[in-house]
């Protein structure tokens, strides 16, 4: 509050009259001062370039052998366990060798006779020259022919297509009688058969067998009966059926 000058009467700071005497007052005037706006200078930090350092796995090595300490037994039964693998390992290697350089043929006659049925069946060429020819008679049938191996199969899958077009499956396959041929017969037959292809094939033994089954007939389709006659040799450890028929 300020007073008037003229009369003394306590009037507001704002006012210009006095509102007693009506004298003018003389306003002061403020001088208002702009505040100064602090510029705030944000500092900015430069991100922390954190430098990932990367943990490299050690590798694992649970698989090295740890040597026992001397004087104990934890690994006594692992030279046992070694034996054992390595004799298995070397049966297999045997076996395969054994497949690989057998050259067909099956070790039984029955199973000989079987596999024979299952290629006509499936009309698989390369299967019924693995079951009717060893190596040696392969040889024998090239020179004779004249055609390769691959070639000689695909003549026998013709040849099932045209014999046996009826055989769609066969089942209850049974020898009922075998006729064992004699020593001179098969000699005389060999000596015949290297005479014309200058192969000598390996035939230790021959058997004329009787063979009854049932087969499904596809154009008739129904089961039926039949009986064959098939030449059955052994060629070193294999049993085959003579192919005298295709």
């Amino acid at each position: 509050m300020k007073y008037c000058g003229n009369c003394g009467c306590q009037i507001s700071d704002e006012a210009k009259f006095c509102l007693k005497c009506g004298a003018k007052q003389e306003v002061e005037q403020q001088n208002y001062t702009e505040p100064e706006q602090e510029v705030q200078q944000q500092n900015y930090a430069e991100p922390e370039q954190e430098v990932q350092q990367q943990s490299y796995a050690q590798p694992d090595q649970s698989y090295i052998y740890e040597q026992p300490a001397a004087g104990t037994s934890k690994f006594l039964w692992k030279p046992a366990v070694l034996l054992v693998g390595i004799v298995l390992i070397a049966l297999v290697l045997i076996f395969v060798l054994f497949k690989i350089f057998a050259g067909g043929g099956s070790s039984t006659m029955e199973g000989a006779v079987e596999a024979y049925y299952e290629a006509i069946c499936d009309k698989d060429g390369e299967a019924l020259l693995d079951i009717t020819c060893s190596d040696s008679m392969v040889k024998a049938l090239e020179e004779e022919t004249g055609y390769d191996k691959e070639e000689i199969a695909e003549a026998m899958g013709e040849s099932i297509e045209y014999s046996y077009e009826d055989y769609s499956k066969i089942k209850s396959i049974k020898i009922e009688d075998e006729e064992e041929m004699s020593k001179s017969e098969l000699k005389a037959g060999l000596a015949e058969i290297e005479e014309e292809t200058g192969v000598n094939v390996k035939i230790s033994e021959m058997y004329e067998v009787e063979v009854s089954f049932k087969y499904y007939d596809t154009y008739y389709e129904e089961w039926d009966e039949d009986t064959e006659y098939l030449m059955v040799y052994k060629s070193g450890s294999g049993w085959y059926v003579f192919p005298f028929g295709m």
